[in-house]
């Protein structure tokens, strides 16, 4: 029935886009898009269940109908531009009580230009389901993520610029019993800027953030709140117009309000090189290490090591290939229970190995239609039964872009 509804939906989606594309064609719309789409996918085991769980692995087909709006503009030193996805997401096999409405906002306002003073507001948004590998409940839970980011840069002295953020972000969980993970984040950076060439840039800034869990009780398994203290130093460099190389190492320092067990300091690392040996060829490989939360849930804190290397290749004018292939290991610290106040109960040790990749091929068929197939698989190990599965998601979609 509901793959009924969607293809329904789509020869609708498609008659209007036919209509619109008519009506436009006259008129200029440069700085404006909008559009639609559908995707069609098949999860092998939408839960993430592990083997040995006896309940056994659940396949479902997972629709998704979305709507796409997009603006774009600059009017002479101001940049203004939004970008706006909103959906539904349909559970096959009597599972609808999992059906969510799915959104993704990027907008934003920036004055200035790299020369001179410039200052930029930002909101992003995003709302879908919690990742079911992280957590124990299989539940339906959706979580909101809000945040608000102010910067500023201001040149001083030749290359070098005086920098400064400051952040707000919130994130909300949909489940009754998950609601004390919901967090409220504020926090800034101030630092220098070295920008000898445009497009390259060194920056060093220093940082505090405050975290608060509005929901959350002081107890054995949750805490009133965090603070992290933090060092960071970013390059991004461009070597020639086939080679760039993007890196960051960060000093984190986070301090529990109560459960001070949770307690962590430590490096983290990231390193990605960018390199298009052809017009049609882009290899992206990169390295990481990074310490905090582990997926959607802030109270998994792990080290977590990552490598990954991602080729594209544009074969046709209209059809590209993109593939990624990763490996991430997952050390998690901090797990215990409290037995007196700053007193855990020790937990078991708990390391993950994850191996990953995926393909993708993206055809634009029009000027306004793209087709696209892909399929992921992940493999996650554990040193602990419960939390290892195997999963695979193959998928077609159809966009229409105006």
């Amino acid at each position: 029935m509901k793959m009924k509804k969607a293809a329904t939906a789509l020869l609708a989606l498609i008659g209007t886009a036919l209509v619109a594309a008519d009506a436009c064609a006259a008129e200029d719309t440069e700085g404006f898009h909008f559009g639609g789409g559908v995707n069609v996918a098949n999860d092998s085991n939408v839960f993430r269940t592990a083997p040995t769980d006896p309940a056994g692995a659940t396949s479902v087909y997972l629709t998704t109908l979305y709507g796409l709006a997009s603006f774009d503009r600059t009017y002479g030193q101001q940049h203004v531009f939004a970008n706006v996805n909103f959906g539904r997401v349909l559970y096959s096999g009597g599972l609808s009580s999992y059906d969510y409405d799915s959104q993704t906002v990027d907008a934003g306002y920036r004055l200035g230009s790299w020369q001179r003073f410039n200052v930029g507001i930002e909101w992003v948004r995003s709302a879908a389901q919690v990742n079911f590998g992280d957590t124990l409940f299989k539940v339906p839970d959706v979580v909101t993520r809000d945040s608000l980011t102010v910067d500023v840069d201001q040149p001083v002295i030749g290359d070098w610029h005086l920098v400064a953020n400051a952040t707000g972000s919130f994130e909300r969980y949909s489940d009754s019993l998950s609601n004390i993970s919901s967090l409220d984040r504020f926090g800034g950076q101030v630092g220098v800027r070295y920008v000898p060439i445009y497009g390259n840039r060194i920056d060093l800034s220093f940082g505090q953030t405050r975290g608060r869990y509005p929901n959350g009780a002081t107890t054995a398994f949750s805490d009133a709140g965090y603070r992290d203290r933090l060092a960071d130093l970013s390059v991004s460099w461009r070597f020639s117009g086939s080679s760039r190389l993007d890196g960051h190492a960060g000093y984190l320092q986070r301090r529990n309000d109560t459960l001070t067990f949770r307690d962590f300091s430590g490096l983290s690392t990231d390193l990605t090189w960018v390199w298009a040996p052809t017009g049609k060829l882009t290899l992206t490989l990169s390295g990481s290490r990074v310490m905090g939360a582990a997926g959607d849930v802030e109270f998994l804190t792990a080290s977590t090591k990552t490598w990954r290397l991602a080729p594209a290749w544009q074969a046709t004018e209209k059809i590209k290939v993109e593939a990624a292939l990763y490996r991430s290991v997952r050390d998690y610290f901090g797990q215990g229970l409290q037995l007196a106040p700053g007193v855990p109960l020790p937990a078991a040790a708990h390391i993950d190995t994850i191996l990953g990749g995926s393909v993708t091929a993206t055809w634009a068929l029009l000027r306004w239609l793209t087709l696209s197939a892909d399929l992921r698989s992940e493999h996650r190990d554990s040193n602990l039964a419960i939390w290892a599965y195997s999963d695979r998601i193959a998928g077609i979609s159809v966009r229409i872009w105006l």
